[in-house]
């Protein structure tokens, strides 16, 4: 599988009001994988230091493999006004189990 992440979010600054847009291809993902109960867990993750909203974090959890099973976000107390498209898609050469 593969972390789909595609458009653009935009956040609204809690004192200003100012809305901010950040594209999907700002972000660089890293994965972590972990094992548990029901097999791999991968954790996507995405940090970034805007310079008017501050630090902002995403995590995606892929769990079990092939499931999105959870989405956050960390906004440092903005406002989300619009979200990414966040879809996991099978790559070509990766088999269907």
């Amino acid at each position: 599988m593969r972390l789909n992440v595609e458009g653009a979010t935009i956040i609204r600054h809690a004192d200003t009001d100012v809305d901010h847009s950040i594209v999907s291809e700002d972000l660089d993902w890293q994965c972590e994988s972990d094992e548990r109960g029901m097999g791999q867990e991968n954790h996507y993750m995405a940090t970034m230091l805007h310079p008017q909203l501050g630090s902002l974090s995403w995590s995606v959890y892929e769990y079990p493999i092939g499931v999105l099973n959870l989405y956050t976000k960390e906004l440092g107390g903005h406002s989300l006004v619009q979200d990414f498209s966040v879809s996991l898609e099978h790559e070509e050469d990766e088999p269907w189990e």
